[in-house]
């Protein structure tokens, strides 16, 4: 079976859409663990700069793109869920 790289890209954003519930649902798991393994890395998005942020332990991973490196990233991550905060 051959597949188009249009192909493959849309079924990328369906499967994202689709488990969209998912990945926030980890994200606010992460402020009830008792420890994270925080890291970032460079990434590129449209041939800009962005940094690829991973919080992990052995229960759980979470990976977001973010334009900074900046703590702001670790304060919308892990402190601001919805519209309040901690």
């Amino acid at each position: 079976m051959e597949l188009s790289t249009g192909v493959l890209s849309e079924m990328l954003s369906r499967s994202a859409k689709s488990l969209e519930d998912i990945y926030e649902d980890i994200r606010v798991r992460l402020r009830f663990e008792s420890y994270l393994q925080a890291d970032e890395s460079g990434w590129r998005v449209a041939g800009k700069g962005h940094w690829l942020w991973s919080f992990s332990n052995e229960d759980l991973s979470f990976y977001d793109i973010a334009p900074t490196r900046g703590s702001q990233v670790i304060d919308e991550i892990l402190v601001q869920i919805g519209d309040g905060a901690i």
